[in-house]
């Protein structure tokens, strides 16, 4: 509950040394009709000026979202991930559903549509609000955010090209998804490919060209040049 965190705790926070506190915040939605029919009572404006207060501090910010929830369609989730990626967490973790045995949710799953796996742990396929193509979409942000966020091996690259283009985060992470594919990557694939669809979007760019280079060697540094 970031949004009950005061100003005296969160003094105490930011006078931590660094990697001694990870703080996990699960926002699930920044919907708060959303949150309202989850019974979770979160003061969003709270809520973010905590974090934001916290983002550049030498803590771990760790943030959950959860696609499938009640009246949260695909472009709401999207919001939501855009708002959550503002607040610069080091993990940013996008989850899907589970309509557990004896949840409030699966006792109203015909209320809200629901359609899920028969199986443990019974993960929602669609509702009334979203389809399951549009889940499927968002998979794709999952796999991309968890491999190039929240891995921490490209954080100079994506802050270069967050702080420094209009870019739309979950559009952006879409794409990155689309173009990981299904193969098995290795550490190079993925820098090219981020480079690749960077300058798709926004052009050839010589100074994300160098950090990423940087970037590269620092993580591989027996496997020459990247580019």
């Amino acid at each position: 509950g970031a949004d009950l965190l005061d100003k005296e705790l969160v003094d105490i926070i930011l006078s931590a040394k660094k990697d001694v506190i990870q703080l996990e915040a699960g926002i699930q939605s920044t919907n708060e009709r959303t949150l309202e029919l989850c019974n979770r009572k979160t003061d969003m404006k709270k809520l973010k000026e905590n974090l934001i207060a916290l983002s550049d501090a030498k803590i771990r910010i760790h943030l959950d979202l959860i696609a499938g929830l009640p009246e949260e369609d695909y472009e709401s989730f999207k919001s939501s991930f855009n708002e959550a990626y503002s607040l610069k967490p080091k993990v940013l973790q996008v989850g899907f559903l589970k309509l557990l045995h004896g949840s409030e949710l699966r006792i109203k799953e015909k209320e809200y549509g629901y359609k899920f796996r028969n199986k443990a742990p019974y993960e929602v396929l669609k509702n009334k609000y979203i389809t399951f193509d549009e889940l499927m979409e968002i998979k794709k942000v999952d796999k991309s955010v968890d491999t190039y966020n929240n891995s921490g091996i490209f954080a100079k690259s994506l802050k270069y090209i967050f702080e420094n283009n209009n870019i739309e985060p979950f559009s952006f992470f879409h794409t990155l998804g689309e173009n990981m594919g299904n193969d098995n990557l290795s550490l190079k694939n993925k820098f090219q490919i981020l480079f690749s669809t960077y300058n798709n979007i926004i052009g050839e760019d010589e100074k994300l060209k160098k950090i990423m280079e940087e970037e590269y060697k620092a993580k591989n540094k027996f496997q020459g040049n990247l580019f």
